[in-house]
């Protein structure tokens, strides 16, 4: 028996210890990728490319939300990108049994921008660029 899709509502994302950010509307991410290298000779079979595994980048993580002005997590993220400051994240899908899997990482604000339409809501979107080895829990 296949199973079955499960929809993002209730996942939640925040400095890990703290608050999760509020009116989140998507979170795309992590976008984990290998580097390739070139391991080509002048012995390469029938003149193909051949590659080897370099290192991995363990990506970003984009959010998109309701901005809030008075939000302590929504100003946070517009003020950690002056800071420099290297922080714990924490992402957690939900679940509809058990325990929900959850990705633990370190990472920088790398960009926050504000969208204010004449006519539409204000949304507030950032990116966290992730350094070093993320550490998942599938329980």
């Amino acid at each position: 028996m296949a199973t079955a899709a499960r929809s993002g509502h209730g996942c939640k994302i925040g400095k890990t210890g703290g608050t999760a950010v509020a009116e989140v509307l998507s979170i795309g991410g992590p976008s984990q990728s290998r580097d390739m290298l070139d391991a080509t000779s002048m012995d390469s079979e029938d003149q193909f490319k051949e590659f080897i595994g370099g290192l991995v980048d363990a990506g970003e993580v984009t959010l998109e939300m309701n901005f809030l002005l008075a939000n302590t997590e929504h100003k946070a993220l517009m003020t950690d990108i002056y800071a420099a400051a290297l922080t714990s994240w924490t992402l957690s899908w939900a679940t509809v049994f058990g325990n929900a899997p959850k990705i633990v990482f370190d990472g920088w604000v790398s960009g926050v921008e504000a969208t204010t339409p004449h006519d539409g809501k204000l949304t507030l979107s950032a990116t966290i660029k992730i350094t070093g080895k993320p550490v998942p829990t599938w329980s």
